[in-house]
């Protein structure tokens, strides 16, 4: 089952759920104004991505005012912490998948990779097909 975290119901985190509806994928939304990023799906995010740029909003207020608190060099520990507690530091959405794959943000050439393998490949046949039997 994919697992997509959002922070805020936005217009990307609305074609991400709508995506992956359309695409008959088991989801979850977790909000994360609800529940926490738990510390372990944060450490394997971080380990399936280049850097943590890729999953923290560098531009945010909170993420400035915590690098002017701390500096750059802090725990992995310190920043899940503040990470949780200003949730506006996350990219928005977060989607995991069983096996290893993460996207942050939404883009549907990167969605792809969540459709199981027999799957791939037919999303945008099927929509021209549908858009053609119309």
């Amino acid at each position: 089952m994919v697992r997509i975290y959002v922070k805020e119901k936005c217009l990307r985190v609305s074609e991400c759920i709508r995506w992956f509806q359309n695409n008959g994928v088991e989801y979850e939304v977790i909000d994360l104004d609800e529940e926490h990023f738990t510390f372990t799906d944060f450490k394997l995010a971080l380990s399936l991505l280049t850097s943590t740029d890729d999953i923290i909003a560098k531009r945010s207020l909170d993420y400035k005012r915590m690098k002017n608190t701390i500096g750059d060099e802090m725990t992995l520990s310190a920043l899940y912490k503040y990470a949780i507690e200003s949730k506006s530091m996350l990219k928005n959405p977060i989607v995991m998948g069983n096996s290893n794959k993460i996207m942050v943000g939404f883009k549907e050439d990167e969605a792809t990779t969540f459709l199981p393998r027999g799957k791939r490949g037919l999303s945008s046949t099927v929509e021209v097909l549908t858009e053609q039997n119309v």
